[in-house]
């Protein structure tokens, strides 16, 4: 199954839910103020209970579509992992 971004429910421009299945896996929004282009969105895991060595919970990335591959390969890795 893979990751499915939605728009927060609160109506928040740039900001989103990400979903595997009904669960909340992690967040991704744009940041108010970036001083560098390719650090303007924020992607993060949300609610997992450990991390494998190495493995990133959270980033910065240039658009939402490079959030969302990063966000993804993060979670995919953390699959794995569990």
């Amino acid at each position: 199954m893979s990751l499915v971004v939605k728009p927060n429910a609160d109506g928040s421009a740039d900001d989103y839910n990400v979903l595997h299945g009904e669960l909340r896996v992690g967040q991704i929004y744009k940041r108010k103020v970036a001083l560098r282009p390719e650090a303007q969105w924020v992607w993060a895991l949300n609610g997992l209970p450990e991390c494998p060595n190495g493995l990133a919970f959270t980033g910065l990335a240039a658009s939402l579509d490079d959030a969302m591959a990063a966000l993804n390969a993060r979670w995919a890795k953390w699959l794995a992992s569990a």
